[in-house]
Order: C-alpha cells, then structure tokens, then sequence
C-alpha cells in the first residue's frame, strides 16, 4: 500500500506533465467519436475498446496518462459513457470530478460508478472490521442516498442502483486473506483452500453499488 505522503509527492512531482499531456489530447484528439472512457483502470481492470485514463504510468494499464481529479482530457460533450471502478472514494473531490464528467458527456450518454455501500447489511454486521474501511485509501465511504447527493450536485439524475451486479471474482487465497480480517478462527478454518489458492471463485456481498446516471436536461 503507498502513502498518502508518498502518493502526494507523486502527484506534486507530476503535476505539470500530467495537465500538459491532457491538454495535448484535448488539442489533437486520438479518440473523436463514441468515445468510451474509464477512469481509473488501474493495474486490473482495463478495458479493451475503451480509453482508459489513469495518473498511474507505472504499474496501470493506460491509454491516457493523466491526472483524473483535473480537467480530463476530453472535448466538450465527447464522450458517450464513463465508468469508475472504485474510483471515488479515493479522491480528495468527487464532486469537482463527476461536474467534469458531467460537462464532457454528450447528450443521452451515461456515468456508470461502482463503489462501496457503508449502509449494507455485510458493512453493519462487519463494523469495523469491514474490508472497506481502508482509512489510509478511501477518504470517503458512501451509502445510496449520499452518492445519489453527490450525483446530483454534480448534473446527474441516478437511473438505477443496484448491488446484485457488483459482485467480483476473487481468488482463494484473497478469500483468506479477508477472513483474517474477520475472525483468526475463520482464517485457520479456510486455510486448506490455500492448497488451491489461484482458483477463482464468485463472490457478492452485497456491499458494493454499481450506479447508473444520466446527464440532468433541464
């Protein structure tokens, strides 16, 4: 995990590169019609067909490198859809980013944002011990009503929100690994499935919000 100290002097170092190499895209586009992007692809989740932005040049797959949390590297009412993984949660201002987004999509586009639910059931049995909370990651935690704020603030109407789409496939090892966080008893009871760590299950807690919105008309 790196820290926020470590990520600010990133960010700092990089600053200007980064705003000068959005600014080149806006200036000769590489991308000029049905323009799909996703921010924050990070190591994992790339996604073929789309472009994928991200800060991260170093372990990220990307399209565009550029800092996400400022002007984007779009024109104005260019791109058709949006989608963040996990994305929000983890900058200093979501709504500076989404009234971004808000003014680069084109008419009858749509923001697709999947993030964690903080008012889940999984999330309020777990308490503290919630895999969420990753205090030196995310500096905010959302609920349906909050992000539906948020959306709002930003120029989006929420058309759905649901949970049962925002499972994942996680590997058996990474199962362990969590259920260390629950209880030390549920980790050495599932420990054998080390023995086939690498195997990928589905696993959906419900604890995660897949959220579609449309840009506000009037």
């Amino acid at each position: 995990m790196i820290s926020r100290r470590l990520k600010a002097s990133y960010y700092t170092l990089f600053h200007y590169p980064m705003k000068l190499n959005a600014f080149r895209h806006r200036v000769f586009p590489s991308h000029r019609v049905n323009t799909k992007v996703q921010l924050g692809p990070g190591q994992k989740n790339y996604i073929d067909g789309w472009v994928n932005v991200d800060a991260n040049f170093v372990t990220a797959k990307i399209d565009i490198w550029a800092d996400i949390s400022g002007m984007l590297p779009f024109r104005s009412a260019s791109v058709d859809a949006f989608y963040s993984h996990h994305v929000i949660e983890h900058l200093p201002d979501p709504l500076a980013v989404l009234k971004e987004a808000r003014r680069l999509i084109a008419p009858g586009g749509r923001l697709l944002v999947e993030t964690q639910n903080v008012a889940s059931r999984f999330a309020r049995l777990m308490g503290r011990r919630w895999q969420h909370y990753k205090h030196a990651e995310h500096l905010y935690h959302f609920d349906p009503a909050t992000v539906r704020r948020l959306l709002d603030a930003a120029g989006f109407d929420v058309i759905e929100n649901r949970a049962g789409l925002a499972g994942k496939y996680v590997s058996l090892d990474f199962v362990v690994e969590r259920a260390s966080r629950v209880h030390p008893i549920a980790s050495a009871i599932l420990a054998p499935l080390r023995a086939v760590g690498r195997r990928a299950v589905y696993v959906n807690l419900f604890d995660e919000m897949i959220v579609v919105a449309a840009p506000r008309t009037t």
